[in-house]
């Protein structure tokens, strides 16, 4: 028995290379992208809400995105987050019949186990990864007919600087839609600034007299509000005056029960290279890793988190390694209990960025505590929301059932799943990236009006999902970027009854298969006949007929095989006629 995958992958690396320079001056990627997981379909936004309190180095966000559901089925909803840099998503819930359900935190595979395994029944979780440092991926299912969907979303971020700002970036990016803008509330109170001293990007993005920007001074903080008709084609930026056009030092420090937890933000007025923090005068206080850092421009920024222990004032260094330049600054950490600690998460994420990327030790178990503790998704780790009596029915019933949902299996079946992507016609290109790195460039289908192709899972591939990232080129050169889920649930024991069958014209044979997550199959015979296979005693069979015609010789039997998610996978199975 041989098993052949056929694979189209086109590498245009040089390109995307290309396009990954413009990201970086000319480029808002879209920071929510929703779309209906059963056909690709984008599902707009159709309002937000958002409330921002910035503290010193740190800005916490409460953000609502309403998502238009215009479907006449029940729905499973797919979105992905692009956060902009040194932002953190902390919190993630979404409302099912006028109830709140917020995530909390598992080990990845047991939150895909019991997500798939609840879904199967019809019910409402949710469930929330990360797969790299700035992006994040939802799907959450059912989404009643024509109900829109309200998600919940907590953030953390440490803010910019250059030369004249402070800034804070709220991630509300996404695409537009022609004549049509969302409705947004959207407001920022940046504590110990005047409002004279903010100003923001999106005085020329609103729409209709009944759009207010408004800003006013309330008590130690500045407030600027948004609230009306909005086009956000890229995310709104509040820039406060810079301060002192020399050292910057800002801090944000507190007590979470015995151990305080603080973030320092340092911003030189002249560029520094290869350098290294230091800390020193105070018992108890520690440092985050990394403290090598390369470069920085005159009036960028790096920031450090830490742990303390005693409240008090502190030194902060940082010294260039070749003996250059130098920075040295006093640091107050404070005394304060919080209910909730902003630089705790982001001491964490720092921390479990440096265990699940040190690959001499095997730090997962010290990853999920820490991401647990502190709610940060990390590589081992998902944020799944479940009604609680739905948890308790999986808990009680479906997990003694032992579900099969393939989160646990080594080597999948491969396959070559349908890419299909709403675009302009007129894009320059639509262009999906795999996993190993290599490329494909979707082909406009007139007939359908969408940027389609096929590709390969190759064999071998883990069974569980299968991440396509998706890059358009629109027309004007701006870029949009998504990420596309298939599931891939072939499992890895793939085989048939024998390597070679053996038969006589007019006779015929039995073909068995056995294998993980096989949803169908059919047997296609050199003589172009078809056999469906039918499932009988845990295994997948068909009987073949042999043309009376049939000369003796060496034939070929192709198997395909799907699974629930329409991949594919083939085996060749020899048939000797005697």
């Amino acid at each position: 028995m041989r098993k052949k995958i056929f694979t189209v992958f086109l590498a245009i690396l040089a390109a995307l290379l290309l396009s990954t320079c413009i990201w970086a001056d000319t480029y808002y990627p879209d920071t929510i992208y929703s779309y209906n997981r059963d056909n690709g379909e984008y599902m707009p936004v159709k309002s937000l809400y958002s409330r921002t309190v910035v503290e010193g180095p740190v800005a916490r966000t409460t953000l609502h995105y309403i998502i238009e559901n215009k479907y006449t089925d029940r729905t499973e909803v797919c979105f992905n987050l692009f956060l902009p840099k040194d932002t953190l998503l902390t919190g993630f819930g979404y409302y099912y019949k006028g109830r709140f359900i917020k995530g909390t935190m598992y080990d990845t595979e047991e939150a895909w186990k019991i997500y798939r395994a609840v879904t199967s029944r019809g019910r409402d979780p949710g469930v929330m990864d990360r797969p790299s440092a700035q992006e994040y991926h939802a799907q959450i299912f059912p989404v009643e007919p024509k109900q829109d969907l309200k998600v919940e979303l907590e953030l953390v971020q440490v803010i910019d600087t250059d030369e004249k700002y402070l800034k804070f970036e709220l991630p509300v990016a996404m695409p537009s839609i022609k004549d049509k803008q969302l409705y947004a509330q959207m407001r920022v109170e940046w504590l110990g600034a005047k409002a004279e001293q903010l100003n923001h990007n999106f005085a020329d993005r609103t729409s209709g007299p009944e759009t207010k920007i408004t800003s006013w001074q309330e008590g130690d903080r500045a407030v600027v509000k948004i609230a009306g008709q909005l086009t956000p084609d890229s995310n709104w930026i509040i820039r406060r005056s810079r301060p002192s056009q020399g050292l910057l030092t800002l801090t944000y420090s507190g007590f979470n029960g015995w151990k305080g937890y603080y973030v320092t933000l340092i911003s030189p007025p002249y560029e520094m290279t290869d350098f290294k923090a230091t800390l020193s005068n105070h018992i108890g206080t520690g440092l985050s890793m990394p403290t090598l850092f390369s470069s920085i421009p005159a009036y960028g920024r790096i920031y450090i988190a830490g742990t303390y222990i005693y409240p008090g004032w502190t030194d902060i260094r940082l010294k260039e390694r070749s003996g250059g330049k130098a920075v040295e600054t006093d640091v107050r950490l404070s005394g304060r209990h919080l209910s909730y600690n902003a630089a705790g998460p982001i001491w964490a994420d720092k921390r479990i960025d440096i265990l699940q990327n040190d690959y001499s030790k095997n730090n997962r178990d010290t990853v999920i505590k820490l991401s647990k503790k502190f709610n940060v998704v990390s590589r081992f780790t998902a944020l799944l929301a479940i009604p609680k009596e739905e948890l308790e029915y999986y808990k009680n019933v479906l997990a003694k059932e032992k579900i099969q949902t393939n989160t646990k299996s080594v080597g999948g079946g491969g396959g070559d799943p349908w890419i299909s992507v709403k675009a302009p016609v007129d894009a320059l290109r639509v262009v999906a990236v795999f996993p190993n790195g290599e490329a494909k460039s979707l082909n406009y289908d007139e007939k359908k009006k969408c940027w389609s192709g096929r590709f390969d899972i190759p064999f071998g591939t883990a069974a569980g999902t299968y991440r396509v990232t998706v890059i358009l080129v629109h027309k004007d050169g701006k870029l949009t970027r998504f990420i596309l889920e298939y599931d891939n649930l072939l499992g890895e024991t793939i085989s048939a009854n024998a390597t070679t069958l053996t038969g006589k014209p007019g006779g015929s044979v039995i073909l068995k298969v056995t294998g993980d997550g096989i949803e169908r199959g059919v047997v296609v015979t050199p003589w172009g006949e078809r056999y469906n296979l039918g499932k009988k005693d845990g295994h997948w069979e068909a009987g073949i007929l042999i043309p009376k015609d049939t000369p003796a010789g060496k034939n070929m039997l192709t198997v395909v095989l799907m699974d629930g998610a329409h991949n594919r996978t083939e085996i060749e199975v020899d048939l000797d006629i005697k």
